[in-house]
């Protein structure tokens, strides 16, 4: 999997060398086009509609509801960040799929979109036919919502001859970093064409000492280097946002969230828990639950993602968050029954027997304030909590998770007690 995104974040830059420097990636704060604002029932349709057609990857009808949503947004802030959401569900279709889409939507508004992504992805290497596009696009769409786009963007050709990659070679991290440096050698040897950048690879030593990842950055820039991917770590990405000081563009490998902003030029790729776990509660939500059950570790991780889905999920005041947290070592089948409240039906029926002196038929039932559940875990512990839910009376209940839910194993013995996470 890791290999494969790096296959195509390099293929990327290689096809555009000599074309536009087209952000494709947005600053963490304007990520997944969150919108602050919803001033009613529709507007809110269209938003859930929208985060549900990107979590599926059905990325045209995603746009067409983001397009909808945009009328009832009144905030500078909100109509930006909806506008880059767009922009980047587009840079997900292939120029085939959007020639597609533009032979046969019939919406102005919507064709406009389509034609101005197709321009990108079909002129990004002819910087002259490029602007002559661009040019007979805006005159034909004047006063069009991607100006907010054009404008902030430097559309202007940049042509990249070297490309510096900062990962760590030794520590825990030298093994996803190897990953990482094949996948993006294997599209580098793919890439046939002859004006292809040269590609050149720095240490950061383990990437956690900020002495190693300075010194790889620096001798990238020594070097000349038209552009960076990485590092890699959190503590070598937050080394380069303190300390970075060139205009050369960087494409980290994991995100840090700050307050501080982030500069233009620095581009942060990752996939942390937390925007996973803000995919499926906007999910669930699309799907009307209102009443979670969020099962998380208990550690500093956990409490993270609690106090991230507490804040997200009670936006709503009619909705309800219920929290269980669990240690990796225990007893799952107990923790499962008086997480169900199983446990205290069993003796409210013992108690009955006692005192009546009779048997009394099995009525046992688990708790009913909840519709939707919330497993955040890794692998090991996934594999018994959904085979418990399932036994004590919950197997109607739906239940999302996030990517550490599934170790990559490819036996079906193995994963079908992860059968139904969604």
């Amino acid at each position: 999997m890791l290999k494969t995104i790096l296959i195509c974040i390099v293929s990327i830059i290689l096809v555009g060398c000599g074309g536009s420097s087209n952000k494709l990636l947005q600053n963490n704060r304007l990520q997944y086009g969150h919108i602050n604002t919803l001033v009613n029932s529709s507007a809110r349709f269209h938003y859930r509609q929208a985060l549900a057609f990107e979590q599926r990857g059905s990325i045209a009808a995603a746009v067409q509801q983001r397009i909808l949503l945009e009328s009832y947004l009144t905030g500078g802030g909100d109509r930006h960040s909806n506008v880059l959401a767009i922009w980047n569900d587009l840079q997900q279709l292939t120029p085939s799929s959007l020639q597609i889409l533009v032979n046969n939507t019939r919406t102005k508004l919507l064709r406009s979109w389509f034609e101005l992504g197709l321009i990108f992805k079909q002129y990004n290497s002819t910087p002259r036919q490029f602007s002559e596009k661009l040019l007979r696009w805006q005159q034909q769409y004047p006063s069009h919502s991607a100006e907010l786009i054009l404008e902030r963007q430097k559309f202007n050709p940049t042509k990249i001859n070297k490309i510096a990659i900062l990962l760590p070679n030794k520590g825990a991290y030298a093994s996803a970093a190897a990953a990482i440096k094949n996948g993006i050698f294997a599209a580098y040897y793919s890439n046939k064409d002859l004006k292809k950048p040269s590609v050149h690879y720095y240490s950061t030593g383990t990437g956690n000492k900020t002495s190693a990842v300075l010194k790889a950055y620096a001798a990238a820039l020594a070097n000349n280097v038209d552009c960076i991917i990485g590092p890699l770590t959190k503590q070598a990405v937050q080394v380069i946002l303190t300390n970075g000081d060139s205009d050369i563009p960087i494409l980290t490998l994991n995100t840090v969230y700050t307050n501080n902003s982030v500069p233009d030029r620095i581009y942060q790729f990752g996939l942390p828990r937390e925007n996973e776990a803000l995919l499926a509660a906007n999910l669930a939500s699309y799907k009307g639950y209102k009443n979670a059950l969020l099962v998380v570790p208990n550690n500093s991780g956990g409490r993270k993602l609690q106090e991230l889905m507490r804040e997200h999920w009670l936006e709503n005041s009619d909705r309800k968050l219920f929290t269980e947290t669990f240690n990796n070592k225990g007893d799952f089948d107990l923790y499962i029954q008086n997480m169900l409240e199983v446990t205290q039906h069993k003796k409210r029926n013992k108690d009955l027997k006692i005192i009546s002196g009779a048997a009394i038929q099995s009525n046992i039932r688990r708790r009913k304030d909840i519709d939707v559940v919330f497993l955040f875990a890794k692998h090991n512990v996934a594999r018994q909590i959904k085979p418990l839910l399932n036994y004590y009376y919950a197997k109607n209940i739906p239940v999302y998770g996030i990517s550490s839910l599934y170790n990559g194993a490819q036996s079906r013995s193995i994963n079908k007690d992860l059968n139904d996470i969604y």
